[in-house]
């Protein structure tokens, strides 16, 4: 093998991966509630949730998150 190969693939090795970026912050109704999760405030995050849900009882992601804040009480 080549010097020059070996050279380039050490320093490949050596070379950090370049920083992912953050995902962007949501914006919406469940935003709220999403941060009291965060912040592990789950029955507060669950009253709000619950209270969306009346309104919206189909919500996917509403009804994700009212099932990851009882999870989050076990952890």
């Amino acid at each position: 093998m080549p010097l020059s190969i070996l050279i380039f693939s050490a320093l490949l090795a050596q070379t950090p991966a370049p920083p992912v970026p953050p995902l962007p912050e949501r914006s919406g109704p469940l935003r709220p509630a999403q941060l009291l999760l965060r912040e592990g405030k789950t029955a507060e995050a669950r009253t709000r949730l619950l209270a969306y849900l009346q309104q919206k009882p189909d919500d996917a992601e509403a009804l994700f998150l009212v099932a990851r804040s009882y999870l989050l009480e076990f952890a």
